[in-house]
């Protein structure tokens, strides 16, 4: 129950703390920032509505500031408690060292999911959902690129493995098979997401990298996984990667299925490796 405690407190802070508390904080300092803009022009209001629609506005055009400000402050909150606690802070997040073909592997499992999940998501998904997800998706990417990349590509994608895949399935794999973590830690990251198509995305996005997570023992492989993965969507939703030959779109799905298979076989051959390597140096010491 202890180990549970602490993933469910672990949970809270990144939720309550880091989408509730700390994102109130900042759209709030946004806000003021806003007025001073408004101010410095000049522009004066006609009613508090009028004023409201210029702060929403700013906002929505700067939203990657606000998630990348709340990135940075859950890190540098955990940095804190890790050193009040005098823990340190790799280890208890899981960021050990791996080798060169648990990378190769993690490299192949995101090639996966870039062309294979999200070309069969597309494809499967009712054109009605798919716009209402293409609506709900555009205003993630309304604000200036540099801050899509920082936030959505970069920091985002550290902070929720550093949760998810780190702290949240470390503290729950103490306790439960290897199987049952990666449903639990994926689902409920599937269900942060919001939106339908999100959470069932984000469901098979998480169970891929609990695969690497438990294979590898770590989340640095994991963390460039989920920086590649929404690299890509980033590239795609700003028009600077744009995909229409069917014929282009049926090959690549084909090459992110194939992907998954070497993932698998690299992350069983590495695990293997270091097995008999164990087993070998035991041998010599006894």
């Amino acid at each position: 129950m202890k180990q549970i405690a602490k993933a469910l407190g672990y949970f809270l802070l990144y939720y309550v703390g880091g989408q509730i508390i700390f994102a109130f904080i900042i759209q709030y300092c946004m806000g003021l920032y806003a007025g001073g803009i408004a101010r410095s022009e000049g522009t004066v209001f006609s009613s508090i509505e009028e004023a409201q629609a210029y702060g929403i506005n700013f906002y929505q055009n700067n939203m990657g500031i606000d998630l990348a400000g709340r990135a940075i402050v859950l890190l540098l909150l955990l940095l804190v408690i890790f050193l009040i606690r005098k823990k340190n802070f790799a280890k208890e997040t899981c960021m050990q060292t791996t080798t060169g073909k648990k990378w190769l592997a993690a490299v192949l499992g995101a090639v996966f999911v870039i062309f294979f999940v999200n070309g069969m998501v597309g494809l499967l998904t009712p054109s009605n959902q798919l716009e209402s997800f293409e609506q709900a998706s555009s205003v993630l990417y309304a604000y200036p690129l540099w801050q899509a990349i920082l936030a959505n590509a970069l920091l985002v994608p550290i902070v929720e493995e550093v949760f998810f895949r780190g702290l949240i399935f470390s503290r729950l794999q103490k306790v439960l098979p290897n199987v049952a973590t990666a449903l639990i830690t994926s689902a409920i990251f599937g269900l942060v997401h919001g939106q339908l198509l999100w959470m069932l995305f984000a469901f098979i996005v998480g169970l891929v990298l609990s695969f690497v997570r438990i294979k590898s023992g770590s989340i640095l492989p994991t963390i460039l996984m989920h920086v590649m993965i929404n690299t890509y969507a980033t590239v795609v939703s700003y028009g600077i990667l744009n995909i229409t030959s069917k014929v282009v779109m049926i090959a690549l799905m084909v090459l992110g299925l194939a992907s998954i298979v070497g993932c698998v076989f690299l992350m069983n051959k590495a695990c293997k490796e270091e097995t008999d390597a164990k087993v070998e140096v035991s041998t010599v010491v006894l």
